[in-house]
């Protein structure tokens, strides 16, 4: 049986904790990299590392026959540049199209994987308010809901095939190594941390080792479809804004208003402002185990 498993974007942060531990499985992990030395760097000890140009298939679709799995995490960074017109199109067709031709190169594949595992996120849903959001519940109409009803649809063309399918709707991932913890640490460093906004709006956390692990649970176990990655116990944001106050011993009474964040961010403000009171359903279904289910302990494993 075909061994190997092909993970794009394996170089971000995400990407790297997955690869990391597929190689401690004794997992053939083949890194699809824009950059090759980077995925040596980051990536030690995989398989196989080759340029990824999603636009240029013929340079990759052969390792696609044989493959057992593919993860596909690829995509522009969402949070690097302001949302322009120009850089809105690059963060849709890095994503889409990238799915697209993944897909067409398994189509011509001999032999095919077993499951295709695409990233997706929880701004599906939309801003919701305390509306309590599962896998079915419905999506949302903005920039970020679109994107990943778009992605989604394209994933789900691999189900043709007869391939199990799984799209994982990662919540706020929370990491010392990067992500949206370090940009919360900047203002609690200089003692003016706290809130965005009012603070009610409900913040759907995940600790990158749970993330980790329910990549790895789709791997290898029969479940299909949309699945929410954030913990069982959802908060608000002042709440997070407090106990990572506790957690640094550092006042955590300030805000950034509204307006300010519309001025710096552009139309990412509406994201940062979002409200999604998310529950992982399907994952509480299928009894999966999180390390990390309370904030306080989340944020003590990192930051301690």
């Amino acid at each position: 049986m075909a061994k190997k498993i092909i993970i794009t974007g394996a170089t971000g942060l995400v990407g790297k904790n997955i690869s990391s531990e597929l190689i401690k499985k004794s997992e053939e992990v083949i890194v699809f990299t824009r950059n090759v030395e980077a995925g040596k760097n980051k990536v030690p000890n995989a398989s196989m590392y080759l340029k990824w140009n999603y636009d240029k298939p013929e340079e990759w679709k052969e390792h696609i026959n044989n493959s057992k799995a593919i993860i596909h995490l690829a995509g522009a960074n969402l949070a690097s540049k302001r949302w322009s017109k120009k850089y809105k199109k690059i963060i849709t067709e890095s994503r889409i199209k990238s799915t697209q031709n993944l897909i067409k190169a398994v189509s011509e594949a001999k032999n095919k994987p077993e499951v295709f595992i695409c990233s997706s996120a929880v701004g599906y849903y939309g801003n919701s308010g305390d509306t309590l959001l599962t896998e079915d519940s419905a999506p949302g109409n903005d920039f970020l809901a679109n994107l990943c009803i778009q992605w989604e649809k394209a994933a789900e063309e691999i189900e043709t095939f007869g391939i199990r399918r799984v799209s994982i709707r990662s919540g706020l991932v929370l990491s010392k190594e990067e992500g949206i913890l370090k940009k919360f640490l900047l203002p609690y460093n200089l003692y003016v941390g706290g809130k965005l906004g009012n603070g009610n709006q409900w913040f759907p956390w995940i600790h990158i080792n749970d993330l980790v692990n329910i990549y790895l649970f789709s791997l290898y176990n029969k479940i299909d479809g949309a699945i929410n990655a954030v913990s069982t116990n959802p908060l608000r944001m002042k709440e997070f804004a407090f106990e990572l106050g506790k957690t640094l011993n550092k006042p955590s009474f300030f805000k950034v208003p509204e307006f300010l964040l519309k001025v710096v961010l552009g139309e990412q403000a509406k994201a940062a402002l979002s409200s999604l009171r998310v529950i992982p359903q399907k994952l509480n279904n299928q009894d999966f185990k999180f390390q990390f289910e309370n904030i306080s302990l989340c944020l003590k494993n990192l930051l301690k």
